[in-house]
């Protein structure tokens, strides 16, 4: 007993984390904590700490609601290649958001898309379904786009390849077997909405 208690206090203490306890808190909901961890990394330049701290900032959630903060410390984030801050702009891009740089987040869209980001892949091809975010609408870039997100099993690029076959968008023509082709494949993923189209068509 003397021994194991000896070797107990010779034991490293566990070494503090801010960001995972910090994230942890988070996730948890329990945002003032979250703030006072992540505010000093993100000053420092973490950029998962920008990202984390920026959506509590745009949200409200335990600190002060400030959308220009918000999109400061997302802009930080992005520029330092965090996909998630990157996404988030290229979502506000495709809500119209007039205060957020769209073609700086293209840029890195397309950079990541042709690097192989299948989130991205997808991304770019909503925005040329709905011609937002700085491009123009294109049903055959955002077919094509979508094709690539979908080779890796994208259930939303699926569904997207089987609405646009459906019925035909643009210079895409309607061809009801590719529809249901590709509206099987997201709905053996388990996508309901795939799952009523293909029941609509076959009724």
């Amino acid at each position: 007993m003397a021994i194991a208690a000896f070797v107990l206090t010779l034991a490293p203490a566990a070494k503090a984390d801010p960001l995972a306890d910090g994230l942890a808190a988070f996730d948890a909901r329990n945002y003032a904590v979250a703030a006072r961890l992540l505010t000093p990394l993100a000053r420092r330049g973490n950029p998962v700490a920008e990202f984390r701290l920026g959506l509590m900032r745009l949200f409200g959630l335990g600190v002060a609601e400030d959308a220009d903060a918000a999109r400061d410390l997302n802009l930080r984030a992005a520029v330092k290649g965090y996909p998630q801050a990157r996404q988030l702009m290229v979502a506000q891009c495709l809500q119209d958001d007039p205060d957020t740089d769209c073609t700086q987040a293209l840029a890195w869209l397309r950079a990541d898309a042709d690097a192989g980001n299948v989130e991205d892949q997808a991304a770019l091809g909503a925005m040329y379904l709905t011609g937002r975010g700085g491009v123009t609408e294109d049903a055959a870039k955002a077919v094509a786009w979508f094709r690539r997100a979908a080779a890796h099993g994208d259930v939303r690029a699926e569904d997207q390849l089987g609405a646009i076959y459906a019925n035909g968008l643009g210079a895409v023509a309607a061809d009801p077997a590719q529809s249901a082709d590709w509206y099987r494949k997201a709905a053996a993923q388990g996508d309901a909405a795939a799952r009523l189209a293909l029941g609509a068509a076959s009724s």
